[in-house]
Parts: structure tokens; C-alpha cells; sequence
């Protein structure tokens, strides 16, 4: 889990992304990000039960999209808001798919 510093918790705060943010998408992930005026990046990471129906399951992702985001950190200062479209098993596609994203990023 990542400190409170890092995280996006507040309804507001998603929907400014939401409304205001740019879209990166692939087939398995839609990332949606705005630059803040922190000093440091803030994440969201949501799985609807329409992806994964089990509670558990749905926790397992987003565990491992959390993983790979925190050995993947981005280096600037954004609010990043991550939507899962599919279920993707293999840590290492999650990990290869965030780094693409940081890639089309910078």
C-alpha cells in the first residue's frame, strides 16, 4: 500500500481527473492523468465488478498493479487515475503494460 501522500481517496479528486485528464489506453488498462501542483504523484487504481466479480479477485489486481507501479514510480507529478478493462493474470504483463505507459508519458 502506498502512504497516504500517494494516493488518490477523495471523490473530487477523481472526477477533476476524470473531467479534466488525458487518456492513454490499451487493451487491458485506460489511464487517465493531469499534472498536479504537489510535490509528488498521486494514484487511484479502480476495478469494477464487471471486470472480476470476486471481491478477492479484484483485490489480487489491484495488489499487483500497486506492485508494479511501485517498482515502475513515475518521476513526475502526476494525478494518475488507473481503470481496468480486463482481467490479466501475469504480473510481468502488468509490470511490461505500466511501463509502456510511462514511456508514452515522457
Amino acid at each position: 500500500m502506498f502512504p497516504r501522500q500517494y494516493r488518490l481517496k477523495k471523490k473530487k479528486d477523481f472526477e477533476g481527473v476524470y473531467k479534466k485528464g488525458k487518456t492513454i489506453s490499451n487493451e487491458y488498462f485506460l489511464f487517465k492523468f493531469i499534472e498536479n501542483d504537489l510535490e509528488n504523484p498521486r494514484i487511484g487504481i479502480i476495478v469494477s465488478r464487471r471486470v472480476l466479480n470476486k471481491a478477492v479477485k479484484r483485490n489480487l489486481l489491484k495488489r499487483r498493479i500497486r506492485e508494479a507501479i511501485r517498482n515502475n514510480f513515475p518521476e513526475k507529478n502526476i494525478d494518475l487515475v488507473i481503470i481496468a478493462r480486463k482481467n490479466i493474470e501475469n504480473y510481468q504483463e502488468i509490470e511490461t503494460l505500466i511501463k509502456q505507459f510511462y514511456e508514452r508519458l515522457y
